[in-house]
């Protein structure tokens, strides 16, 4: 990834800013390979046709899986959550089904992450101390991401070598947004919520305790194992973030293993 970053760009703190995003979502540094692949990801989005755009959707992220699951139930889908896929692949399947790489591949991988997601309800918009001039209206500085701790490619691995020891790390990476300064649905009139993406905080601390308010809410788990998207049970597919292209709010991994069920279904009707 630094090979990637250090074509074409001069600047020490915009090069940080973009290493920034080669880490997101693991406990891995800027120098692991494939965090090269992490960073283009962050650069895939796209909205009405607009490249590297990310997108906020009205009324949070999960007015998106509520329409699927409405247009799903309408279609005669069941759905049934809260169920874990090792979970389901190791204990309600018979063994003698799957092959032993693949049980040995859910049982040992590791879904540990870096990044704990914080969302606080404050009762006014924040203001910066780096603006001359600050409005109780939102500006143009509300409405974008917000890099914090990643002024320097040292300030990532201070940060990711902290993750590695155990321990939350004392000057966390963090990426702030205000969904609020976009989406008036989500806060009461005149207040907000802060959202904020942060690195490095491991599951188990090695001191055994959360200190910091910051780090007290945790998503630590990944799954899927096979890019496309198939399982050695007929009928059974993944389609979560951790599934090729990999994770957020883009509904890729859905789109990509809704292709592989009509294929599949169309393969079987012939």
């Amino acid at each position: 990834m630094i090979y990637t970053v250090n074509l074409g760009v001069q600047s020490d703190v915009v090069k940080a800013t973009l290493a920034a995003d080669a880490t997101i979502g693991s406990m891995a540094s800027i120098h692991t390979p494939g965090s090269g692949y992490v960073l283009l990801h962050h650069v895939l989005g796209e909205t009405d046709g607009e490249r590297n755009i990310w997108s906020h959707v009205e009324g949070g992220m999960g007015s998106v899986s509520l329409a699927i699951s409405n247009a799903a139930k309408e279609a005669g889908v069941h759905i049934v959550t809260n169920t874990e896929y090792a979970f389901l692949i190791q204990h309600l399947v018979p063994q003698k089904f799957l092959p032993d790489d693949f049980v040995r591949a859910v049982k040992y991988s590791d879904y540990s992450s870096g990044t704990t997601k914080v969302n606080v309800a404050v009762d006014k918009l924040p203001q910066f101390q780096s603006c001359k001039l600050n409005h109780q209206e939102v500006g143009p500085h509300h409405t974008a991401t917000i890099h914090i701790g990643s002024e320097s490619m040292e300030d990532i691995g201070s940060a990711c070598q902290d993750g590695w020891n155990g321990l939350p790390s004392r000057r966390p990476v963090m990426e702030m947004t205000i969904p609020s300064s976009l989406d008036k649905t989500i806060s009461p009139p005149g207040k907000h919520v802060v959202s904020l993406f942060t690195q490095y905080t491991p599951y188990k601390p090695s001191d055994g305790s959360w200190e910091d308010p910051i780090y007290r809410r945790t998503s630590a788990f990944l799954c899927g194992y096979r890019s496309d998207h198939r399982t050695p049970i007929s009928g059974l597919y993944m389609c979560g973030s951790g599934s090729h292209p990999g994770g957020g709010v883009m509904g890729a991994p859905g789109r990509n293993a809704a292709h592989v069920v009509l294929h599949d279904v169309k393969k079987r009707s012939h």
